[in-house]
């Protein structure tokens, strides 16, 4: 295992932040002020910063030789994070419009849900990046297609 960097340590820290505060605003929109919409997207942002987390910490130990056909579904999973966050984002912002709302949290406050709809497409963006761009290395590194196996390798070339 290398040492970790400087860049290593900052994603790590912000995937623990957005893990912390997405579970928190799902706690609090959720139990305080009655607002559904934005706790589950806060719930949602919270899932994703979490895996984003994993796919990190999975780096950092050197663990995706074996588990590299999970980065394709990792992939996958933040392009429809993406999606689902974009759809919610712009129907929300209709939503409130069309309704005349103001800027509150109390029970269906939809600019905040929309807002978190936002925050969820940032870690479901950053979940594909990650996972693309851990892929691609593995990818270089073992000369080998991630889709493979780890059954199916016979011998990885020494590391240097």
């Amino acid at each position: 295992m290398e040492p970790l960097t400087i860049s290593m340590k900052f994603r790590i820290a912000f995937a623990v932040i957005g893990l912390l505060v997405g579970l928190s605003i799902a706690l609090v929109f959720g139990f305080a002020y009655k607002n559904l919409d934005t706790a589950v997207w806060g719930l949602l942002s919270g899932v994703f910063a979490g895996v984003t987390l994993g796919v990190h910490v999975k780096q950092i130990r050197d663990q995706w030789q074996r588990h590299s056909a999970i980065l394709r579904h990792l992939m996958l999973f933040g392009c429809l994070g993406q999606l689902a966050s974009v759809v919610a984002a712009i129907v929300y912002v209709i939503v409130a419009i069309a309704e005349k709302q103001n800027l509150t949290p109390f029970r269906r406050g939809y600019y905040l849900s929309c807002v978190w709809a936002l925050m969820t497409w940032k870690w479901a963006f950053l979940l594909f990046l990650c996972s693309r761009i851990y892929r691609r290395q593995y990818e270089q590194r073992t000369l080998q297609n991630p889709d493979i196996g780890y059954d199916k390798i016979e011998a990885l070339p020494p590391q240097k």
